[in-house]
């Protein structure tokens, strides 16, 4: 009900739902989580994909692979903003400022740099194996996110039925006008909305 009031503005800060499942694996097996979870040390991605699939449908998912849309405060409007996190250094805080100068959103301790421009080591996995491969592939340096979904039908299942609202509720973030007044956000948003189109549910 706040978040509808015209007194107030909310901010919630969205993320692509394909980096957000890699970047949960990631945290996972760096911080050691996946063995207090029950997974093998060297558990590969589409294993953790499985674990995340029995999460969600036991109702038992935790903030690192739940649904965004569980938190869902309505769609955009003028008292509800979704802010990509993709565009945090791109000027979407500076876009957002703008429109709602009540929030003053001060992202200065957030950031998305820890992986859009990490760089991948000279030698890893195939891309069209990183999904199968073992944690202990990457010791070295991890993967550009893409080459997790190579396969065609691991990325259906995660966006189809996964977190298929989750895609549409970012597609509708990346359309509000102010964020699209912004032109590198609105490139960043176009170039990760077009991966999660053209998904198959089932």
């Amino acid at each position: 009900a706040t978040c509808r009031d015209s007194a107030w503005t909310c901010v919630a800060i969205l993320r692509s739902p394909l980096d957000r499942v890699v970047s949960s694996y990631q945290h996972a097996m760096v911080t050691k989580l996946g063995g207090r979870l029950g997974l093998p040390s060297d558990c590969p991605f589409r294993r953790y994909v499985a674990y995340v699939a029995s999460r969600l449908a036991e109702g038992r998912a935790n903030v690192h692979v739940g649904s965004q849309v569980e938190a869902y405060y309505g769609p955009p409007s003028a008292t509800m903003r979704y802010l990509p996190v993709e565009t945090i250094g791109l000027g979407g805080v500076v876009a957002l400022n703008a429109v709602a100068p009540r929030a003053r959103l001060d992202a200065s301790n957030l950031t998305s740099s820890h992986y859009r421009y990490r760089r991948p080591r000279a030698r890893r996995p195939d891309p069209d194996a990183t999904a199968d491969a073992p944690w202990s592939a990457f010791a070295e340096g991890f993967p550009p996110y893409e080459d997790f979904f190579r396969d065609p039908a691991l990325r259906d299942h995660v966006l189809g039925c996964l977190f298929r609202a989750d895609a549409v509720l970012y597609a509708r973030a990346c359309a509000q006008p102010w964020l699209r007044a912004c032109a590198a956000c609105a490139r960043e948003c176009d170039a990760r909305v077009q991966k999660v189109r053209g998904v198959r549910s089932g």
